[in-house]
């Protein structure tokens, strides 16, 4: 199943990319998840954990 996650912005550093970060590492691999931040994000080291 595909997921598109929309946010307006992420700073990087806050609640949002904790809670994001555990519910990509803990879905289902049935998942595709797809994250855009058309404000874009501060800090974007977080995401270099879900990088392909």
């Amino acid at each position: 199943m595909k997921v598109l996650m929309i946010f307006p912005y992420l700073s990087g550093k806050g609640g949002m990319e904790t809670v994001l970060a555990k519910v990509l590492t803990a879905s289902d691999k049935s998942f595709n998840f797809s994250l855009f931040l058309p404000g874009g994000c501060s800090d974007q080291r977080w995401l270099q954990a879900f990088a392909d």
